[in-house]
């Protein structure tokens, strides 16, 4: 009955801290959206140029995992492939799983479909490159 509980408690502390990392980050992008949003509209009431958007603009091609990017598929491959080698392992019959060991084949088949498209993607990108 302890380890029913302790199991209960740590998937809602760790849900919990994936809803705030989540919410962080989104707060983090409305300001940064607002600030930037301020002093553009100061910018127009004074006649002035707009100001170059910064840098550091959050979109996910800014951080390497957008569509198109070298690694858009290498990390969610990776990590679906390990949680259905994971889940294979641990629902292994000498193991005692009450579930069959096969339903770890579902996140290692999604892990090999992304690592597919990361591979026809970087094929992509590199033709792309070779013909500029």
């Amino acid at each position: 009955m302890i380890g029913l509980c302790l199991g209960a408690v740590a998937v809602v502390f760790g849900c919990s801290i994936a809803c705030l990392a989540i919410w962080t980050e989104a707060q983090k992008r409305r300001d940064l959206i607002s600030a930037v949003h301020r002093e553009r509209m100061a910018a127009l009431e004074k006649g002035l140029d707009l100001p170059p958007f910064p840098s550091e603009w959050p979109s996910r091609d800014a951080a390497g995992c957008g569509p198109g990017t070298p690694s858009s598929g290498l990390k969610p491959g990776l990590m679906w492939l390990a949680t259905g080698i994971g889940l294979w392992l641990f629902l292994s019959p000498k193991n005692h799983g009450l579930l069959h060991p096969s339903v770890g084949a579902i996140p290692a088949a999604v892990g090999v479909a992304h690592l597919v498209y990361f591979a026809i993607e970087g094929r992509k990108l590199k033709r792309g490159e070779e013909a500029s």
